[in-house]
């Protein structure tokens, strides 16, 4: 039998603060992403720069705790992507799983607000991504 691993951490859902689906060299969208829950804190980072996990790379829960660079490569209108920008996000939970799913099938992360507008305008209704496991 194989028990499949559905959240980083049994409690936490993603479900209450804004955040952005993100599919690498396609689009992004506005969907919502996880509160800091009372025993959680230290699951988040600080800087809120966190993810959730799309199941290209949710890999069985392996992805939790897993760190990316993500930096926007182009966008629909122009400027909309903030030059030389590259974060750092932590994955925190598995988006599928989440209370707010992405909209689009495929997506391969669910970033915080505040991850989303380090990157590019948060005003955006689309970006395209790249990302990088570190």
């Amino acid at each position: 039998m194989t028990i499949e691993t559905t959240h980083c951490w049994n409690s936490m859902l993603m479900n209450e603060a804004e955040g952005l689906a993100i599919i690498p060299n396609a689009v992004v969208e506005r969907t919502m992403v996880a509160p800091f829950r009372e025993g959680l804190e230290t699951e988040f980072p600080s800087s809120n720069l966190f993810a959730s996990a799309g199941e290209g790379i949710w890999d069985n829960g392996a992805a939790c705790g897993r760190r990316y660079l993500v930096r926007c490569i182009s966008a629909a209108h122009p400027r909309t992507c903030k030059p030389g920008q590259t974060i750092q996000i932590k994955i925190v939970d598995r988006a599928l799983t989440s209370v707010s799913r992405p909209s689009r099938n495929g997506a391969t992360m669910v970033l915080s607000t505040t991850a989303f507008g380090m990157i590019a305008n948060p005003s955006a209704s689309f970006i395209n991504i790249e990302f990088q496991q570190v």
